[in-house]
């Protein structure tokens, strides 16, 4: 009988550790870096998938937009500011405001 309330523990760790890992790709350094600020001009805003995860975007205004890593895209916001979703593998990570010259790096 002693041998019934070991495993049972053992089985429990092993859930624990396999939900704490979940989504995880080891780097755990998901960040969003503005690489330079834009201005009220016409430049194209620029987005770049520089990490090894999967980047989805929602933008009402463009349409649902992925960037699978090592892909860029630019977008044509105008003088406006315009806010996004950003999704990483799946998962909500932050809404991010671009305007026209900006320059978001996705490490």
């Amino acid at each position: 009988m002693k041998k019934r309330p070991r495993t049972i523990v053992i089985l429990l760790i092993a859930a624990f550790a396999s939900m704490a890992l979940i989504g995880c790709d080891g780097d755990g350094s998901e960040e969003v870096i503005i690489v330079e600020d834009g201005y009220y001009g016409y430049e194209p805003a620029i987005l770049q998938n520089d990490s090894y995860d999967d980047v989805f975007i929602e933008a009402g205004l463009f349409g649902d937009i992925l960037l699978v890593p090592g892909t860029a895209v630019e977008l044509d916001v105008g003088p406006d500011v315009y806010c996004l979703a950003v999704y990483i593998n799946g998962f909500f990570f932050e809404e991010i405001c671009v305007q026209s010259g900006d320059v978001i790096i996705f490490e």
